[in-house]
């Protein structure tokens, strides 16, 4: 009686396994039915994704020294006139007045600022507990500037203090020249009036070998005199090891992974996309940060957007193994 017991709990055994196998195979062959995406699913420009960068950082790049007051404002500022002491406004946030200028320095963010100080004027409302609150209610003094510089001498003068800050040709990427002007037009008036020219702003990207790193960037603006207005600085330091600057896979490969990456996004297939190489910083508690290869995959707005409709290009990371 035992053994027959056994058998019968073998024998329904098998059949439950057999059964469990069976729907396993039509789930497998119901999902193999579903075409993955291919790269032709999609129209890809890979002319920016060029050869992997190579696997070394160059020489000479910024450290988090120079973001040492001194360093700062000596690029920057020049003589603080009446320098106050400065004070501590976040975790490394500091703030130091003069009779000229602003400084904010942040050496763990790879952060600074540096404004010049107008009578009358507040660049930025101080939050509460900083420095710098200016109590005279008289306006601005507006000071006529003539115009003395040209977008190419305006993005000299802001490469040369970028130089003498510490950023070195190694990791200088595009450099983007602005004009900033303005119109008036006052209750009697028909029409505005001519333009003004208000300042030069120069934005100076970062590179290393070639390849944009995310994020950092100084802005530099001129008043059309000449004269340095504002610096706006986020460019952490690199760190020497722990850096993933390239990659074994192949373009094909990328372009496969990014075609999969779209379509779990929702884009449509047939969309345009192009890719090129970037490079993601991680912050490390040292205040520098490491490095990290990705190809972005950026899809345009779409040729035809409805009337009531709004789109926007966007850019999606597609990880390439780097190393």
């Amino acid at each position: 009686m035992n053994v027959t017991r056994a058998r019968n709990r073998r024998r329904a055994l098998r059949v439950a396994l057999s059964a469990a196998f069976a729907v396993a195979v039509v789930q497998a062959a119901g999902f193999a039915q579903v075409a993955a995406p291919t790269a032709t699913d999609y129209r890809f420009d890979t002319s920016k994704l060029g050869p992997p960068p190579p696997a070394r950082l160059p020489n000479g790049l910024l450290k988090v020294t120079a973001f040492e007051q001194g360093n700062v404002a000596q690029a920057f500022a020049g003589t603080l006139r009446g320098a106050a002491k400065p004070q501590r406004i976040g975790e490394s946030r500091t703030a130091l007045l003069s009779e000229d200028w602003r400084i904010e320095r942040d050496p763990l963010l790879g952060a600074a600022l540096v404004a010049r100080r107008q009578p009358g004027e507040v660049e930025r409302e101080p939050e509460e507990g900083e420095p710098g609150k200016v109590a005279d209610p008289k306006p601005p003094e507006q000071v006529r500037r003539d115009n003395k510089l040209d977008d190419a001498r305006a993005r000299a003068l802001a490469l040369e203090r970028v130089a003498k800050f510490g950023i070195r040709e190694g990791e200088l990427g595009s450099v983007a020249s602005l004009r900033l002007v303005s119109q008036e037009l006052d209750d009697a008036a028909t029409r505005p009036s001519a333009v003004e020219l208000q300042s030069y702003k120069t934005i100076v990207f970062r590179a290393i070998n070639g390849v944009p790193v995310q994020g950092s960037r100084v802005v530099v603006t001129h008043w059309p005199d000449g004269t340095l207005k504002r610096t706006l600085v986020h460019w952490p330091a690199i760190a020497e090891g722990g850096n993933r600057l390239t990659t074994k896979l192949s373009v094909a490969e990328i372009t496969r992974r990014a075609a999969a990456l779209l379509a779990r996004e929702g884009i449509a297939k047939g969309s345009r996309a192009s890719l090129r190489w970037k490079y993601v910083p991680t912050r490390q508690k040292s205040g520098e940060v490491t490095l990290q290869l990705v190809a972005a995959v950026r899809v345009p707005t779409p040729e035809k957007v409805p009337a009531s409709g709004f789109a926007e290009p966007r850019e999606y990371e597609v990880p390439v193994d780097a190393q």
